[in-house]
C-alpha cells in the first residue's frame, strides 16, 4: 500500500505528538492499528490511536466468557485504544468524551476498511495513578 507524501507527514505528526507530550513518550503501536488526528481551526488538539488487544487478558477473557482455544480463534476481534491525547495547553469542555463518541462511531468501519472486518469489542486502559478517567464516563453515557 503506497502511502502519500500527505499521509506520510500527518504519521510523522501522531508520532511526534505522542514523542513529545503522551505520558509514555512512544508512538510504537503493534499489529494491526488505526491512528487519528484530533484536529481543529487552531491546529492540533490531540490524537488517539488504536491497534491489537492484549493478547492475554485473564479478566477480559472471563467476562466474555472466552476459554483459550476461543479466544485464539476469535482475538483479531478485539481492538485496544493504545494511545490517547489532549495536548496539555488545550481547554476545551468535553472534548475528549466527545472525541472518544466519534471514535467509537467510525473506528469499526475504518477497521473493516483496512483490515477486512469489523471489530466486536474495543478495550482500553486507564493509569488510575494519573488519570481519572472521567471521559469514559462521560462518553458511556453519551454513546
Amino acid at each position: 500500500m503506497e502511502v502519500s507524501a500527505e499521509e506520510d507527514e500527518l504519521y510523522r505528526t501522531w508520532n511526534k505528538l505522542m514523542l513529545t507530550e503522551h505520558s509514555l513518550k512512544d508512538c510504537r503501536l503493534v499489529g494491526r492499528q488505526l491512528r487519528y488526528l484530533i484536529g481543529s481551526d487552531h491546529g492540533w488538539l490531540g490524537a488517539i490511536g488504536f491497534g491489537s488487544c492484549a493478547l492475554r487478558l485473564r479478566v477480559r477473557d472471563e467476562w466474555i466468557g472466552w476459554d483459550s482455544p476461543t479466544r485464539k480463534s476469535f482475538q483479531e476481534r478485539l481492538i485496544n485504544m493504545t494511545r490517547f491525547l489532549i495536548r496539555p495547553q488545550v481547554r476545551c469542555q468535553n472534548l475528549a468524551s466527545r472525541v472518544l463518541s466519534l471514535c467509537l462511531e467510525r473506528v469499526g468501519s475504518d477497521f473493516a476498511a483496512r483490515y477486512g472486518f469489523e471489530p466486536w469489542l474495543l478495550e482500553s486502559f486507564v493509569d488510575t495513578e494519573q488519570y481519572l478517567g472521567t471521559s469514559y464516563v462521560l462518553c458511556s453515557v453519551m454513546c
